[in-house]
């Protein structure tokens, strides 16, 4: 006997609501099942792939009635597969509002208690305002985008969601023969139409330098070229910095160090999470997983001064360059992990504190020492509704959950990130009122459905200009694997602290980064 005997069934199903991971789900004879490119509302006829005792899933194999929130995803990568947007073929606002009911019955199941989440702030044009292509290779060297749940690559020659200059340097790659070295290219832009590129390869060698530069030479557009290996970053040809306003700040970042991936969102999200916080010119701010200062310098703006703690070196660098020449003098950076940093710091020197973790949320030594510092109030944002479910759990004894509201990074996705305001107990939450300063025109009927330019070792100058094929260790792989057993640096840094990399020179006195 078949050990999975209702595997091929087809059966008649109507798609009923959507989950975290982008399946629609129903319930049907053979129990409940998860449906890939299902659209609440329809009704359709699905083919059994595994089944378990009460749950399993299925695929479409006709539609019989579609909802009136079924559009036309119009992406030829999406009709082969491709993981990107899960939800292409889904009407925004349909997204929107399933994007807060996921969040709130997350935060609910794990709490166990009812959780307001304000509607979810949208985009006006939810296309072309991704700032980051991540490409693979296949055996046969060609680049593509991993097809959803497999190993396999879908070709394309357009994406509707990537920012233009991306699209531009992906369409130059495609008529290039790259090195069989080459596993991975990542290509990030800005709105001013530059983009940096960063290879992925087991090792450096010199020959790889030689083919950035004369690569860079050939794509207009592209600023700078590194190569990411096992032993570090290094950057092979042009500059390390990117550029791009967001608010009222102009950032530089690495181009290969953490950054939102959408610019228009990003400052809806800053904006946000201070409102939350409702900063006064006394208060003193922390900013955990800081990056090169997204929230910390607007922090700095409203407060007596900001810290912000991060892990990897090049972005603390740029972190402090930041701060220089957007004119935030109380702002300072520390180049820690953030489970050390923090413990410089003890109860009643901080009155607020951000918090902006990689997908694997907060550490269970993190949210003690969280909980020893005792701020008054805690904006933390989040791209996981289940690891901060997790977290707000571990820190409800000393915390209360106050509002709850969540940005659209990333639209035809179902990730979204959502800011919560965290009041210590005993403490009075601050009025929150997110339609104050930010109309959300993408609201629905509620009642439905984040520089380091090092010199080699061998090198008698160290200073921040950008010199090609010169190793920098990237101390943060990737944002979503922190490596939180690696070796804490002898040195941090501050504001105004020593330059890690010639202890004798001060920040403020090394030459700043081309821009």
């Amino acid at each position: 006997m078949s050990p999975n005997p209702e595997k091929d069934l087809q059966i008649e199903a109507s798609l009923n609501s959507l989950s975290y991971g982008g399946y629609a789900c129903a319930k049907t004879s053979a129990g409940l099942v998860y449906v890939p490119k299902g659209v609440p509302g329809d009704k359709v006829m699905v083919r059994l792939r595994k089944m378990r005792k009460q749950f399993g899933s299925a695929v479409i194999e006709k539609i019989l009635e579609p909802s009136a929130d079924r559009v036309e995803p119009d992406c030829e990568a999406f009709d082969r597969g491709c993981g990107g947007c899960q939800w292409l073929h889904i009407a925004y606002q349909a997204q929107l509002y399933w994007k807060r009911r996921i969040l709130q019955k997350t935060l609910e199941k794990s709490l166990g208690t009812k959780v307001a989440v304000e509607s979810v702030i949208g985009m006006d044009n939810p296309l072309q305002y991704r700032n980051k292509l991540s490409l693979m290779r296949d055996e046969n060297g060609d680049l593509g985008l991993m097809k959803e749940n497999s190993k396999e690559l879908v070709d394309f020659s357009y994406c509707k969601v990537e920012l233009p200059v991306n699209q531009a340097v992906y369409e130059k790659l495609l008529g290039t023969r790259l090195p069989a070295w080459i596993s991975q290219v990542h290509v990030r832009g800005n709105t001013r139409g530059e983009a940096g590129i960063v290879f992925y390869a087991e090792s450096m060698n010199p020959e790889y330098q030689k083919f950035c530069i004369s690569l860079m030479e050939r794509i207009p557009g592209v600023t700078g070229i590194g190569l990411k290996t096992y032993r570090g970053f290094f950057l092979c040809a042009g500059k390390l910095l990117l550029e791009e306003t967001v608010g009222a700040f102009n950032y530089s970042f690495p181009i290969h160090s953490f950054f939102q991936t959408n610019y228009m969102q990003a400052e809806k999200l800053v904006s946000l999470a201070m409102r939350k916080l409702e900063l006064a010119l006394s208060d003193r701010v922390m900013d955990l997983f800081s990056g090169v200062g997204l929230f910390t310098l607007p922090a700095a703006k409203k407060a007596k001064t900001a810290v912000g703690i991060e892990n990897d070196r090049d972005a603390v660098a740029a972190a402090v360059y930041n701060s220089e020449t957007n004119k935030v003098g109380n702002a300072s950076f520390l180049h820690k992990i953030a489970e050390t940093g923090i413990r410089n710091y003890s109860k009643g020197d901080i009155d607020a504190l951000v918090t902006d973790p990689p997908r694997t949320g907060l550490s269970q030594q993190l949210v003690t020492a969280i909980q020893d510092l005792r701020p008054e109030r805690i904006v933390y944002i989040s791209c996981s509704p289940d690891t901060l479910a997790r977290d707000l759990l571990m820190l409800s004894p000393y915390y209360s959950l106050a509002s709850c509201s969540a940005v659209d990074m990333f639209p035809h996705t179902y990730h979204t990130e959502t800011a919560v305001l965290l009041v210590a107990k005993g403490t009075h939450a601050p009025h929150v009122d997110a339609r104050q300063s930010h109309v959300n025109k993408n609201t629905r009927n509620e009642n439905r459905p984040r520089p380091d330019n090092r010199q080699g070792r061998t090198g008698s100058q160290t200073n921040w200009q950008n010199r090609p094929g010169q190793r920098q260790q990237d101390h943060n792989r990737h944002r979503n694997e922190p490596d939180r057993h690696r070796r804490e640096p002898d040195r941090h840094r501050r504001g105004q602290g020593k330059d890690m990399r010639n202890p004798g020179r001060s920040i403020r006195n090394s030459r700043k980064p081309n821009p």
